[in-house]
């Protein structure tokens, strides 16, 4: 299993180096001649370059996320390892995701435990959570308030860290009994960006859930092993 998962690995690495090429060669072209020949096209013409250049950086983040895929399939190895407050990096995501904004959905950070410590790698597991976030105000339609709550939990594995995206109305019975929810890693139409939250959360040893709200929309929870106590705080 591991030398399948190792080969598989290093053929989708070796994809996206392919790929790359290529795509920053026709980017590159494309800016080129925006900044050349622009002032000689025509409006329709230039909306065509510009689009195509758009397409182009579509495809560039798209690798870069298939280069991270391959990198924690490889193994948890490449993620760092360091002490990582989540209740700021949480408020920091409210302020800055704008899916659901034209629908009056609102995210708002509430109720952190004083101690929400993680260890690991704080870019990626902010790029996890901001996936997430987004994959579930993709799940509503109408105007609504959703909040964000982390707290920790002393569990027979040792402390855990929960993290509730969901109504105000369903999030404290969502964190006490998130449910066995199953997490579709390729729902939302967010293409691969799922499937490496998934992965990110798994290589820190976290489960995602997916439980049912009230009004019948998912929800998501997030479980991560909680950093250990700092020496002498008991």
């Amino acid at each position: 299993m591991t030398d399948n998962r190792d080969h598989g690995a290093k053929l989708l690495s070796l994809a996206v180096h392919e790929f790359r090429t290529p795509v920053s060669v026709v980017a590159g072209y494309l800016r080129m001649l925006l900044r050349h020949f622009g002032d000689t096209l025509t409006d329709q013409q230039r909306k065509l370059v510009e689009e195509s250049e758009k397409s182009c950086g579509s495809l560039a983040g798209l690798l870069n996320e298939l280069s991270d895929l391959a990198s924690l399939e490889a193994g948890p190895s490449s993620l760092r390892r360091e002490r990582v407050d989540l209740a700021p990096i949480l408020t920091q995501l409210a302020r800055d995701v704008h899916e659901g904004e034209d629908r009056g959905i609102t995210l708002e950070v509430q109720r952190c435990d004083e101690r929400t410590q993680v260890l690991g790698d704080p870019v990626r597991l902010a790029s996890a959570l901001m996936t997430l976030v987004t994959a579930a105000i993709r799940e509503r339609s109408e105007p609504t308030s959703m909040m964000a709550v982390c707290r920790v939990a002393d569990t027979p594995d040792g402390r855990i860290l929960k993290i509730a995206i969901a109504e105000q109305e369903t999030i404290d019975t969502i964190l006490t009994s998130p449910g066995e929810g199953t997490f579709d890693e390729y729902r939302g139409g967010l293409g691969f960006r799922l499937v490496l939250a998934s992965r990110i959360i798994a290589a820190h040893g976290g489960r995602i859930a997916t439980p049912i709200a009230e009004r019948g929309y998912l929800a998501v929870v997030v479980s991560l092993p909680a950093a250990p106590e700092p020496e002498g705080i008991g």
